[in-house]
């Protein structure tokens, strides 16, 4: 990771293990960067990070919960904390109601890893966006994995066979997310048609 941005005044004996651990166990409003050129950001709260993975808590701009993400470390390039943005932000989040909500939709995840995502999810019906380091995403639900492979029911509306079974390399996926709102969205589509 590149660089983290905290506008403190005082910086002395700075550890950055200790800064991030404070700001998971404070459940600190940040800005998560991605690798690019340009200026987007997820605004969110860290629920686990350690050298290769990241696990968020996404926050729409209106304050509302936008899923549970995990990704890889090396992908991140800024963590800000006490912008003007956030401040603004955080006046509309309902936060203990947020991650009320978060852990729930996580509460079978033992380890923050994309295997303890996997593990966790798997046979759930749980449906699941995983985004491609391509920029593909893929919508469905995990139904087995190993070390290396992810095997997602791919959900497809468009066909008469709603999901399509896909073997994805653990190496090509950036991101796992769960609960975003659309996807809670074909979930309740599928449980009122009994799918």
């Amino acid at each position: 990771m590149g660089h983290l941005c905290y506008n403190s005044a005082t910086m002395n004996n700075f550890n950055y293990q200790n800064e991030l651990k404070k700001i998971v166990q404070s459940k600190q409003l940040v800005q998560v960067h991605r690798n690019s050129t340009t200026n987007e950001f997820k605004a969110a709260y860290i629920v686990s990070i350690d050298d290769k993975y990241l696990t968020l808590i996404e926050v729409a701009n209106d304050g509302t919960p936008f899923g549970v993400s995990i990704r890889h470390m090396d992908e991140v390039d800024v963590i800000k904390v006490e912008t003007i943005y956030l401040s603004e932000l955080a006046k509309h989040v309902n936060r203990d109601a947020l991650y009320q909500q978060a852990m729930k939709s996580i509460e079978n995840i033992k380890r923050f890893t994309f295997d303890g995502f996997a593990s966790g999810l798997e046979n759930t019906n749980t449906i699941v966006e995983v985004l491609k380091e391509n920029g593909d995403v893929l919508i469905g639900r995990i139904v087995g994995h190993d070390d290396k492979i992810l095997v997602l029911d791919e959900y497809r509306e468009e066909t008469d066979r709603r999901f399509a079974r896909c073997y994805i390399t653990f190496e090509i996926v950036a991101q796992i997310s769960v609960d975003i709102p659309y996807l809670n969205i074909i979930t309740q589509s599928l449980t009122d048609k009994n799918l």
